[in-house]
């Protein structure tokens, strides 16, 4: 059984998918949201113990739901990523605690979700 679940937060079918795959193989949890509304309502109901969060998405964007879940008192790990250039500070003030430019290196975001977690998934 997974330690850690994961919430994947994208538009892109193909980038949760990809994420999915690569996480779930890594004994990760992962749950999928396509939309800012819908990473907010899993955050509340699911509770992940890490958000992987895109910046631009419909609806609600990404920096939105980062309010919206920090308001909640979350705590809870936040990685931005995104494939527009100049928006770390931007993240990091919001309350993320990372931010990744996309296309993702899997293995660099493997490694810093890695420092997010408790580390009995990495002793497993």
């Amino acid at each position: 059984m997974p330690e850690f679940r994961i919430l994947v937060a994208d538009d892109e079918p193909r980038i949760r998918s990809f994420l999915r795959r690569g996480l779930s193989l890594e004994g990760y949890d992962v749950l999928e949201a396509d939309s800012g509304v819908t990473a907010v309502e899993l955050t509340r109901i699911a509770k992940p113990d890490l958000i992987i969060l895109d910046w631009m998405m419909p609806g609600m964007d990404g920096p939105e739901a980062l309010r919206q879940i920090r308001k909640a008192g979350s705590i809870i790990p936040i990685v931005f990523m995104t494939g527009r250039d100049g928006l770390a500070e931007e993240g990091m003030a919001l309350g993320a605690t990372d931010y990744f430019h996309k296309p993702i290196e899997f293995i660099l975001l493997l490694e810093k979700i890695k420092t997010f977690l408790p580390s009995k998934l990495i002793l497993a």
